[in-house]
């Protein structure tokens, strides 16, 4: 059984693709359910940026960056397999002004936009947001790492003899070293 399929073979056994827009839920979209019943989806997945190709999934799997094709005739029911050497040359164009089909059952509108049909007042342009003042409180962390060799009972003890021994040495500050961190913000009324 194949784990890999190229593009173009499904393009010689099911016919040139169209592609699909999801403009509303799958499931509302009458033209793409009929399609997924009788097995003629791809779902190509894209990664725009990261050099990796692009690959293909017999079935509707939504997703960012993916984009659907809809063949003339059925898929294989192959499962589990990347359709590679995705060539979208192969792509038919898509004929315009298809109409989206809504289900007949779907209610469009709700009561409360039917019992609400005066116009809505016209809304003044959002002015930008003003300025405020702010008191915030910016902690500068430095780090000075020394290393002691000490005589002690125990670690704790190791510890303390350590803490002790670097107080008697003067702290200089690498300023390549200094790290900032913002703490407390509050607003000045």
């Amino acid at each position: 059984m194949p784990k890999e399929i190229r593009f173009s073979k499904l393009v010689e056994d099911s016919g040139k693709p169209e592609t699909a827009t999801l403009w509303v839920k799958p499931e509302m979209d009458l033209h793409l359910q009929e399609a997924l019943k009788t097995n003629r989806i791809l779902t190509v997945s894209q990664h725009p940026g990261t050099g990796k190709k692009d690959f293909g999934q017999i079935g509707l799997h939504p997703q960012k960056s993916a984009i659907y094709l809809i063949f003339p005739k059925p898929l294989p029911r192959v499962p589990d397999v990347r359709i590679v050497g995705i060539n979208y040359g192969l792509v038919a164009e898509p004929v315009p002004g298809t109409p989206v089909e809504f289900p007949a059952n779907l209610q469009t509108t709700s009561k409360r936009q039917k019992a609400n049909t005066r116009p809505k007042p016209q809304l003044r342009p959002k002015s930008p947001p003003r300025k405020r003042k702010f008191v915030v409180t910016v902690e500068r962390i430095a780090t000075d790492k020394k290393t002691f060799t000490v005589v002690a009972k125990n670690e704790w003890e190791a510890g303390k003899k350590a803490i002790e021994a670097l107080r008697e040495i003067p702290f200089i500050v690498d300023v390549s070293n200094v790290k900032s961190k913002v703490g407390k913000i509050t607003v000045v009324k």
